[in-house]
C-alpha cells in the first residue's frame, strides 16, 4: 500500500471524521483531487499558472500600463458579448472589453476585463482586504523601472525593501495600477 493510500485509511489523519473524496477536495499531499468514473481517487495536479485576470475601469489605460512595464506584446482591446458571456460572467447583456500582455519571457500572461453593462461595485483592492490580490513581476533593475513609472506619474506604495526568506535577498516594491491595483515589482538577488 502507497504512502498515500495508507494515510487516507488511517483514523488519526482524519481526526476521526471522514474524508471528502469529492472533486476538487485536497489530497493528504495537499494536491487536488478528483474522483474517476470508479471511484477511485485521481490526483490533479496543476502544472503552471497560465494567465491572471483583472476587472479594470479603462481597459486602454491598463493595457497601456502592464504593456509598458512588462514590455509586453498587447492583444486586443477585443469586444465579447452575447449568450456565451452572459453565461459564463453571470451579467445577462454584458459586454467585456477584453485584452492581454504577454510578456517576453515567462509564460504567464495578464488579462485585463473592463465590464460594459456589468456590476457599478468598485472594490478597494488595498492588500489589507480580504480578497484582494496582486500580480508579482520581476524586473532586472528595480531602481530604473521605477524611476520610469514615477515619471510617468505611477506612485510607488513605499522606497524599495530587501526581503526575508524564502525570498531572501529579493528587492521588493509596490506600484499602483491605473486603479490602484497594487503590482509587485520584485528584483532578484545578484541583480543591478
Amino acid at each position: 500500500m502507497s504512502e498515500w493510500a495508507r494515510r487516507r485509511s488511517t483514523s488519526s489523519w482524519t481526526n476521526g471524521r471522514k474524508p471528502s473524496w469529492r472533486a476538487g477536495s485536497r489530497t493528504t499531499a495537499g494536491r487536488l483531487s478528483s474522483q474517476s468514473e470508479r471511484g477511485t481517487e485521481v490526483p490533479q495536479h496543476m502544472s503552471q499558472v497560465h494567465h491572471v485576470g483583472i476587472t479594470v475601469s479603462d481597459v486602454d489605460a491598463s493595457l497601456h500600463f502592464y504593456a509598458d512595464l512588462l514590455a509586453g506584446e498587447r492583444i486586443g482591446p477585443l469586444d465579447r458579448s452575447g449568450p456565451r458571456i452572459d453565461q459564463v460572467t453571470g451579467y445577462p447583456g454584458v459586454v467585456v472589453r477584453q485584452a492581454f500582455v504577454r510578456p517576453p519571457d515567462g509564460t504567464a500572461v495578464i488579462e485585463l476585463l473592463q465590464y460594459v453593462g456589468g456590476s457599478p461595485v468598485v472594490l478597494d483592492p488595498d492588500n489589507g482586504h480580504v480578497g484582494a490580490a496582486h500580480v508579482a513581476i520581476t524586473v532586472h533593475d528595480l531602481d530604473a523601472v521605477l524611476v520610469r513609472l514615477q515619471a510617468q506619474g505611477v506612485e510607488a506604495v513605499s522606497d524599495p525593501i530587501v526581503c526575508s526568506a524564502p525570498m531572501e535577498g529579493f528587492r521588493a516594491v509596490y506600484v499602483l495600477d491605473p486603479d490602484r491595483i497594487r503590482v509587485e515589482l520584485l528584483q532578484p538577488p545578484g541583480r543591478s
